[in-house]
């Protein structure tokens, strides 16, 4: 099953996240919806996140190593892969963020191709095919 996934808006802003998602952070889903993803990634790494949004937009896919915190600004260590994702019309509507199980794009996307039909809401519309 997939776990550990969130989608982010056009504007950078979280729209959902799942129980896995929202746990490995400490924060409680009403904290985490409509904050930036960013707000998570240490300062330090921000400039290495935005490489890899960057990177997504043109391919896609993005991917970075970072610290990130807890809602009681803990520190752990993840790999995130981001993932563009298309609306109706094929528009760019926002992204995906997947870790840390999710790193590794193969796995990713086999995981997503195969994710059980509840979860249909949280696959990139790209890879539904």
């Amino acid at each position: 099953m997939l776990q550990g996934a969130a989608r982010v808006d056009t504007h950078g802003r979280y729209l959902n996240a799942d129980d896995t998602y929202v746990r490995s952070f400490g924060h409680p889903s009403t904290d985490l919806i409509g904050s930036d993803w960013k707000s998570i990634i240490h300062p330090e790494d921000i400039a290495e996140a935005m490489r890899a949004y960057r990177e997504m937009q043109v391919s896609d896919f993005g991917e970075f190593t970072s610290h990130g915190f807890t809602a009681s600004r803990v520190g752990l260590s993840m790999r995130v892969l981001l993932i563009k994702d298309y609306d109706r019309q094929k528009a760019f509507s926002g992204h995906f963020c997947f870790f840390p199980a999710w790193a590794k794009r193969r796995s990713t996307r086999k995981a997503l191709s195969k994710c059980p039909e509840d979860l249909l809401p949280l696959r990139p519309r790209f890879l539904i095919n």
